[in-house]
């Protein structure tokens, strides 16, 4: 028996579709349709191509991996590792043919979740706001930025508990961020709220759980050097990539309470390891301590980074990041750098001395370069 019919025979009430090229079968993602002969999750499963799935309902998307299968409550663990590698098989084959198949958690399509005129409108301006800038719904929808819970209503109830009344409130009063693998949502309160009702945080799947945000992007597999910047929350990473970097093309994620180091071998996963990488810190204890745990996994990972720029910034011009419009960002910018000798000394004295060499970059001006003590 193939993959295909091995695959059709694990996954309840499904059907062959295209002269056995596809697999139909309702989608785990947006729940079972109304009439139980209605389907609109298709996987294909051709010859010589990688096996993907989409839902033509709710249009979720992505390549067939043990993540999918699980949720599909499949079991059997020789079909999932024959399914992965083939799979992986496929990819390396054409690889520039299928360089924009991302190997990640499902592709989650809202953007046609909307809420009537007013009350999206109050949370676009309000996102807009804090940037200081004017950005159309339907640009920022492209930034994983959710302004209508429909899609998510379910999850809502079922994680934080939620009564009716409470949803229509987070559906009123709150804006969300779907995470880098699209599994967790998190809201923000857009209006005065107790702190500990600012931010609430929905997991959508067990699997691979992550708070982090990234902005989307497709960098292309000859960049030299890839533009990295992270930083700790949503507003921060969206005020760095319109405000600093202008929407130039690079990875853009947000810490969101993950420490820097975990997010950092996040990207070095994916094989990027030639970057530009600028790490942005809030202008208060857990900011500081974010930057020496940075320092600290740099410096003991030095082999990772030896084709890379590393940059420290932090905003000095009063505020506490980097979550404001362009006027209240004086962005402070500190270079590291390595050569071999000094490497080695701070190796073997970076818990005593805890030495950082630094360069000090000043836009206009002349580097200058010193040694800090106690960074």
């Amino acid at each position: 028996m193939n993959i295909a019919d091995r695959l059709k025979s694990v996954i309840p009430d499904s059907q062959f579709a295209a002269g056995k090229k596809e697999i139909v079968l309702r989608c785990p993602y947006c729940g079972h349709t109304s009439s139980p002969g209605k389907k609109h999750m298709y996987i294909g499963v051709s010859k010589d191509k990688p096996i993907m799935y989409n839902c033509f309902k709710c249009e979720a998307g992505g390549l067939v991996n043990r993540n999918f299968l699980e949720l599909l409550k499949i079991k059997d663990l020789s079909l999932i590792s024959e399914i992965e590698e083939y799979n992986k098989k496929m990819l390396k084959s054409k690889p520039k043919a299928y360089s924009s198949i991302s190997t990640d958690e499902r592709i989650i399509k809202y953007k046609d979740f909307v809420l009537d005129d007013r009350i999206y409108q109050e949370k676009v301006d309000y996102v807009n706001s804090r940037l200081g800038v004017v950005l159309p719904v339907w640009y920022l929808l492209e930034l994983k930025i959710i302004f209508d819970f429909t899609f998510f209503r379910r999850q809502i109830m079922q994680v934080l508990g939620a009564t009716e009344s409470d949803y229509e409130r987070i559906q009123r009063e709150y804006v969300g961020f779907l995470s880098i693998n699209n599994t967790a949502l998190i809201m923000r309160c857009i209006k005065p709220v107790d702190k500990k009702f600012r931010y609430l945080i929905v997991k959508l799947s067990e699997n691979n759980f992550t708070k982090t945000y990234s902005i989307p992007a497709q960098i292309p597999i000859t960049t030299d050097k890839v533009l990295v910047n992270i930083t700790e929350g949503q507003f921060d990473i969206l005020s760095v990539f319109t405000n600093l970097s202008y929407g130039a093309n690079g990875i853009y994620m947000a810490a969101s309470g993950n420490k820097y180091p975990n997010v950092i071998s996040l990207i070095l996963s994916r094989g990027i390891m030639n970057m530009d990488l600028h790490l942005y810190f809030d202008n208060d204890d857990a900011g500081d301590i974010s930057m020496r745990q940075s320092e600290f996994f740099i410096n003991n990972n030095i082999q990772f980074f030896r084709g890379s720029s590393i940059y420290f910034h932090r905003n000095e011009s009063g505020e506490k990041d980097y979550g404001v419009p362009l006027s209240k960002i004086k962005d402070s910018v500190r270079q590291i750098l390595w050569c071999g000798w000094i490497n080695l000394i701070r190796s073997l004295y970076f818990f005593f001395l805890n030495i950082s060499l630094i360069k000090e970059v000043t836009y206009g001006k002349i580097p200058r370069y010193y040694l800090c003590w106690d960074y």
